[in-house]
């Protein structure tokens, strides 16, 4: 075993055996241009061919792209028809909140502490106080370590169905980026979440308001509808712009297809979709990009990113 620098030890074991002594690799066999013909069997085997010009590879990661969005929309439809859509999109938001190591923490988290509990605890509040009530109530339920001169949150209100508090050891947080720390992202849960709380309270003001914004929006705007800058002065803002853009395409919109056009083969957020420009790349696109010999510069608008995503996932076995 190996020990880590957080105290914990990795278990070790040699893949020498496993590797053939006769390698096919070269100097050309590089990630600008390694050209892999198994890889295309696997996807052909799925309906997926191999293009033969920039034209097809654009048709291809488009249809791809759209195939991954139509996957994430039909998971919300089966999730609205076993919760509410406030609570079901309040989860989308919260998991991709998590950033990699922290998704199932903050699904947890907004399972422990309901979109309807929240509501009803900061609806009496004046708008002006929802933030901080919301995130010394998150705070609390999340069980981390406080930040220095931060009280713990004050005892619920009768009636209010929050579940009990996690520990901090189901949390992440060794080697985190302080911009993906949980503390700073439930910071800026509170803030987002406060944000599109209306004055009435309802239950449906979460879901109501990204719908609408998504029908009369361009991707700019839903951007920073979903951006929580920085409190003043801090450089690290609460939810970035990039952040945004990954929650706008993973889950606002395909939350909204499901919720507002069930059964559409179009609607507004699968118009919003196809405009994004590109996001921000990862090595996951850069692999497999580079593995499927793709041409440069191909995945340039966030459809066709997620079209690399959605290969990837059917060479790794997923449907």
């Amino acid at each position: 075993t190996t020990r880590l620098q957080n105290g914990s030890q990795a278990p070790v074991i040699s893949l020498a055996d496993l590797v053939a002594a006769d390698t096919a690799a070269t100097d050309d066999d590089s990630a600008a241009g390694a050209d892999h013909p198994e890889l295309w069997a696997i996807l052909e085997q799925q309906g997926w061919h191999r293009p033969a010009d920039a034209a097809e590879w654009g048709n291809l990661l488009d249809a791809a792209g759209d195939a991954r969005f139509q996957q994430k929309s039909d998971w919300f439809r089966r999730l609205l028809t076993e919760q509410s859509a406030a609570q079901t999109l309040y989860e989308g938001l919260m998991e991709s909140l998590g950033y990699r190591a922290n998704r199932q923490p903050f699904l947890k988290l907004a399972y422990h502490a309901p979109y309807a509990a929240l509501l009803q605890e900061v609806t009496p509040l004046p708008p002006s106080e929802r933030t901080a009530a919301l995130e010394r109530r998150l705070m609390q339920l999340s069980g981390l370590p406080l930040p220095p001169g931060q009280s713990a949150a004050s005892r619920a209100p009768a009636g209010i169905g929050y579940g009990r508090p996690l520990t901090a050891a189901e949390w992440h947080c060794f080697r985190v980026r302080p911009a993906n720390h949980p503390r700073q992202r439930i910071a800026g849960a509170a803030r987002l979440f406060a944000r599109f709380s209306n004055a009435a309270g309802t239950a449906d003001d979460l879901p109501a308001a990204l719908t609408a914004l998504v029908a009369a929006s361009h991707p700019a705007q839903l951007t920073a509808a979903l951006t929580v800058v920085a409190a003043p002065g801090q450089k690290t803002a609460y939810i970035g712009a990039a952040r945004a853009r990954d929650i706008a395409i993973n889950v606002v919109l395909p939350f909204c297809h499901a919720h507002s056009a069930t059964g559409a083969a179009s609607s507004p957020a699968l118009t919003l979709y196809h405009a994004f420009g590109q996001l921000q790349a990862n090595e996951i696109t850069r692999e497999t990009a580079a593995q499927l010999a793709a041409p440069a510069n191909i995945a340039s608008i966030a459809r066709r990113q997620q079209g690399l995503l959605h290969l990837h996932r059917l060479l790794s076995g997923g449907s």
